[in-house]
């Protein structure tokens, strides 16, 4: 059946937004504006250097605030436009339900969205999205030990194609890993050392103030370990939500509110304490720098309004993949939401967010075979209609 300009409409809305969603992080990142530094107990907070904005918790953040905007979204619906309005049945189904419910999976997706945003500064925007697929790896695991659900054969092979694509797509980041700024400063300062050891007490890079593409792999590894709650996200969702029947907006809304709250709260911790220069975050090394990164949301343009479309892109993809899900099915979604990575790979080579490497589009061509094998998606069903036989069910 043909869709309708509606469906089509929709379709395209989520494709666009939720491609948008990862360039405007990857740009959020790459935008500089004037942080401050801790000069002096007499002179206090002074006006810092121009420098990338470095800050994926106060990334999170925003994103748990594009999230409470699905909330915005759906009150509009049920209050002016009279939509989505719960019926007797569904009160009846909801009865027992609490919003603190959520709390935990919302704690899930804010660790995972976190450490998201640190492996994509240190790895790519494309790879970022395309590990994303692990999710289906560690959710497939934790169903068989919470829930008691074991895959299907064929969703076995989807698994292994997806850990194989992983794998080539960590293996490239690995191989050719580009020559940074950062990595040829420190090359150069080892260097210096080694032939002369009085330069050791020099200040080694300090002149280098973002570390974006700096280590892929370290990245990679970070952002396949975020998937691990975002799988746990899912479960818990789906264990406790199964019992009620709940606009995902609405559930989305709430998750939202919940994160942004936690890390606000955590911020003010994370600020007192001091990491290290790998993992450290403005020109003291702290967990999160909420000060410095607010400041250069202030004082840089491009870094409030990449936040602000990162924010608002997040909300209108969630919608659009909800509307997506109930117009057509989540197959579609499932199979839409793999596409983007062809564009957003593309445009992180035409920008020069990365170079080309052969291994990333074969990683990337083995890991969309995977999902949509799992998923049972376009592969099984092509290949048994050119065996001209019906598809086994498996519904035991």
């Amino acid at each position: 059946m043909a869709w309708s300009p509606y469906q089509i409409g929709i379709v395209v809305l989520m494709v666009a937004t939720g491609t948008l969603n990862t360039i405007s992080a990857g740009y959020q990142q790459r935008a500089s504006g004037k942080g401050r530094d801790w000069a002096t107990p007499e002179d206090g907070w002074i006006e810092g250097e121009e420098k990338k904005f470095d800050h994926p918790y106060l990334q999170a953040m925003g994103m748990m605030a594009g999230e409470c905007l699905c909330m915005v979204a759906f009150l509009v619906m049920t209050r002016v436009f009279k939509r989505g309005i719960a019926t007797e049945e569904q009160n009846t189904a909801n009865r027992d339900f609490h919003a603190t419910i959520l709390y935990p999976a919302a704690l899930f997706d804010l660790i995972g969205t976190s450490l998201n945003y640190v492996g994509m500064i240190l790895s790519y925007p494309s790879s970022f999205q395309m590990l994303r697929g692990s999710v289906i790896i560690f959710t497939a695991g934790m169903s068989i030990v919470f829930l008691r659900r074991w895959p299907k054969p064929y969703q076995w092979v989807g698994i292994v194609i997806i850990i194989g694509g992983l794998c080539i797509v960590g293996a490239g980041d690995m191989i050719f890993q580009e020559d940074t700024d950062l990595t040829r400063c420190l090359t150069a300062y080892s260097n210096a050392t080694t032939a002369s050891p009085d330069t050791s007490t020099q200040e080694p890079c300090e002149e280098i103030v973002n570390k974006l593409g700096s280590n892929p792999l370290v990245g990679d590894i970070i952002i396949v370990i975020g998937e691990v709650f975002h799988a746990l996200q899912f479960i818990y969702e789906e264990y406790y939500l199964s019992r009620y029947d709940l606009p995902p907006l609405k559930v989305v809304g709430y998750e939202g509110i919940f994160g942004f709250c936690t890390i606000t709260v955590l911020l003010w911790p994370m600020f007192f304490i001091k990491v290290g220069e790998t993992f450290g975050l403005g020109p003291e090394f702290r967990f999160e720098d909420a000060i410095d990164g607010l400041t250069q949301v202030g004082t840089g343009a491009g870094v409030l309004g990449w936040t602000i479309g990162n924010m608002f892109s997040i909300a209108v993809f969630n919608f659009a993949g909800v509307s997506v899900t109930k117009t057509l099915n989540g197959t579609t979604r499932a199979v839409l939401d793999n596409i983007r990575q062809i564009f957003i790979w593309a445009f992180s080579l035409i920008v020069g967010w990365q170079e080309f490497n052969f291994m990333t589009p074969i990683g990337f061509v083995v890991l969309i075979l995977g999902i949509w094998i799992y998923n049972d998606v376009i592969v099984r069903v092509l290949v048994y209609k050119c065996l001209r036989k019906p598809m086994p069910t498996y519904d035991n």
